[in-house]
């Protein structure tokens, strides 16, 4: 194991990496529950209404539950900053083509990486996982749903749809990281998750591939040789910004 190999000094950069990453997921999935629970009370109905809710509760839980397992392995109480958090999440989301566009791709890209972190060995970190991951399919057929159906919807919808897929794609690509990205590097190193940056990306596209390929919007995905999946958006690494794992400009 490269634990045991490299002592306790790679061992603490690898724990730091991961306590980093999970909190990302952690403020990010927060301020989204935040972002659905305020679109839900104010304009949503009925089954809609009632599926949002739930989701707004499956979210929190996670991230409470992060916060929870991040303040137990430091021995410290997590702040979460605001640099941490996504900017689209930070602006106003007015309408559901603006949720399901969100819940397409950050969610989903956050769900990627929680996959890759299956196999850690820390039976309790592997069973949220597992959890989350049961949430999140739920989550994602929703959202899928409701981009078929305000794709066949036509007009404003599908303009709304589209303008919000592509404002979000970059970002949910790229906060993997580029593919030397240190903290990812780490975790591969140390044995907690499974792929590179460009891998998960690759998953992502596979995962999010079906819908958008059914909603026929012109997106930038691509399918390459071997049948593999991938984004199609080029990502200028020159303007990567580590601290909120995000493309910016200087």
């Amino acid at each position: 194991m490269y634990i045991e190999q490299n002592g306790m000094c790679e061992v603490k950069q690898s724990y730091d990496a991961l306590v980093s990453l999970l909190g990302y997921v952690a403020a990010n999935k927060d301020v989204f529950s935040d972002c659905i629970d305020l679109y839900s009370r104010e304009n949503a109905f009925g089954v809609t209404r009632t599926v949002l809710r739930r989701m707004v509760w499956e979210e929190s839980s996670q991230a409470i539950w992060l916060e929870r397992y991040i303040g137990n392995v430091t021995g410290a109480r997590i702040t979460l900053s605001s640099d941490s958090v996504s900017q689209v999440l930070r602006s106003s989301i007015a309408s559901l083509a603006q949720i399901t566009a969100i819940g397409l791709l950050y969610d989903s890209s956050y769900t990627v990486f929680m996959a890759s972190l299956l196999h850690m060995s820390s039976e309790e970190v592997s069973q949220f996982i597992w959890q989350t991951l049961q949430s999140e399919s739920r989550h994602y057929r929703f959202f899928s749903e409701w981009a078929l159906r305000l794709a066949k919807e036509g007009g404003d919808s599908v303009k709304d749809l589209r303008a919000s897929l592509l404002a979000n794609w970059a970002g949910a690509f790229a906060w993997y990281g580029p593919p030397e990205d240190l903290e990812m590097e780490q975790l591969r190193a140390a044995g907690y998750m499974d792929a590179t940056p460009d891998i998960l990306r690759q998953r992502l596209a596979s995962h999010i591939a079906p819908v958008i390929t059914a909603m026929r919007l012109r997106l930038p995905l691509i399918r390459r040789r071997g049948n593999v999946w991938d984004n199609d958006l080029p990502l200028d690494w020159r303007l990567w910004n580590t601290v909120t794992r995000t493309l910016m400009a200087e």
